[in-house]
């Protein structure tokens, strides 16, 4: 190959290593699911205390409505619970996250929840619906925060049921 025949294939090559140095590009693996917003402040077992119904102008304690309810949130933006009531146990699991004093909830079967809450100390009280004789109607539920590190703890208020007699 003479000079001059290098000189002639010299821009071309030099524009093929360009494009391939910067036609190529990393790629990233496929979309990350985004951090949840967590409030450490939620983080730990909650029991439930009492369930008032605005509509029906009627507070029971957890006890007077027959229901255990514990709602466990874990820092790394999972929960648990199981609900005892009269119709047996349900437990269900989860994604959860936290923003403007609004708690969400994904469920594992696609469902999602939110509810707007309060912290005052060891008690958090929960603006939600519950299912009352066929019917969902708001609610304010207020947990007291588990202390107990061996304690046995049940359920999330999800879907319950509250005979009043």
């Amino acid at each position: 190959m003479t000079p001059r025949n290098i000189f002639k294939k010299l821009p071309f090559a030099l524009v093929l290593i360009l494009l391939i140095s910067f036609g190529c590009k990393k790629t990233e693996e496929g979309p990350t699911e985004p951090k949840p917003t967590i409030d450490n402040a939620l983080v730990g077992t909650w029991e439930l205390t009492t369930i008032t119904v605005p509509l029906l102008d009627t507070t029971l304690s957890a006890q007077e409505a027959n229901v255990q309810i514990t709602m466990v949130f874990r820092a790394d933006g999972s929960f648990e619970a199981t609900t005892i009531d009269s119709s047996g146990t349900e437990v269900d699991k989860g994604k959860w996250s936290a923003s403007n004093n609004t708690l969400t909830l994904k469920f594992d079967d696609g469902t999602e929840q939110k509810g707007e809450y309060t912290i005052n100390g060891n008690v958090a009280s929960l603006n939600w619906t519950i299912d009352f004789e066929g019917y969902t109607v708001p609610a304010i539920l207020e947990f007291r925060k588990a202390t107990s590190p061996g304690k046995r703890n049940f359920g999330l208020i999800t879907r319950i049921s509250l005979n009043f007699y």
